[in-house]
């Protein structure tokens, strides 16, 4: 059984935060194989937490803490293969002292994988790798999954000055084709290409090909 703690500022703090790469809301959990592509995408990129109990417009709804706890537990075993190892923290946040009234939170932690990459499994039986890119969970291109299989978790790297003009575009512009890139940069196909791989090869980039054409996020 987990213990609440009455932590005020840890819950402003996720507030503030609110959704983004690391962090997702949800209200309580409705399907299993929905939740998996969430957990997968976390543990297949940089990890992150699900927190149970908050709507999309952070308005605290609150949750039977052991009821979703175990949705989230069928949901890492039984959607996600190989499964994920993921903790739990339980917030209890009180809405009035006179009545002891309080509503509980569920926040799902779940690290950076060393067994990536992690498919979610839906309802049909179909596996799909997903990982985490603003705060959306997608769908991994072939070449990023290949690149999940050899990516260290929280590697150092020093970038050269092709690649760190690559990572500003994509941070100004949030998605761009490699034949964008190289237009924006003024550089050739072969040269963009050569930085693209490294940064792939980094996880400092993902690719994404489930579209017309690939592109590349931070």
């Amino acid at each position: 059984m987990l213990l609440p703690q009455n932590n005020p500022a840890y819950l402003k703090a996720l507030l503030r935060a609110g959704e983004n790469e690391n962090q997702d809301f949800k209200q309580s959990i409705t399907s299993l194989s929905k939740i998996a592509k969430t957990i997968c995408s976390f543990a297949n990129t940089k990890g992150g937490k699900i927190i149970i109990g908050i709507k999309d417009n952070k308005q605290i709804q609150g949750i039977d803490p052991e009821e979703e706890r175990y949705m989230v537990e069928l949901a890492t075993t039984q959607y996600c293969e190989p499964p994920v190892a993921v903790a739990f923290e339980l917030i209890e946040h009180v809405v009035d002292e006179l009545t002891d009234t309080c509503l509980y939170i569920l926040v799902v932690v779940i690290p950076e994988s060393l067994l990536k990459p992690h498919q979610a499994i839906d309802d049909k039986g179909e596996k799909t790798v997903y990982i985490r890119t603003h705060d959306k969970s997608i769908p991994a291109g072939k070449r990023m999954i290949k690149m999940l299989t050899q990516t260290k978790a929280s590697e150092e790297y020093t970038f050269d000055d092709l690649e760190i003009k690559i990572l500003q575009q994509l941070s100004r512009l949030e998605r761009l084709s490699a034949k964008q890139l190289c237009k924006q940069l003024n550089v050739s196909e072969r040269r963009a290409n050569r930085s693209i791989i490294k940064l792939l090869q980094k996880g400092k980039i993902k690719e994404f090909d489930h579209e017309k054409q690939k592109y590349y996020t931070l």
